[in-house]
């Protein structure tokens, strides 16, 4: 059987994880069931299976959890 599509994404600044996201959902639109893996913030993680890492910045406060 033929394997998934499996892709790695690394983007290290806000910008970066803006057009990581945008590319995520263009593979996922093209290629259902793509894996999407990386290296971003909040973003990218919409779209990844696994995000192996938050990037630095201002993005990745906003997934600490409040208290």
């Amino acid at each position: 059987p033929p394997r998934a599509l499996r892709v790695l994404i690394v983007a290290g600044e806000p910008s970066g994880d803006l057009h990581a996201a945008d590319l995520a959902a263009a593979i996922l639109g093209l290629v259902p069931g793509a894996r999407i893996d990386g290296i971003g913030a909040v973003k990218l993680a919409r779209y990844g299976d696994a995000i192996v890492a938050l990037a630095g910045g201002a993005a990745a406060p906003a997934l600490r959890p409040e208290g």
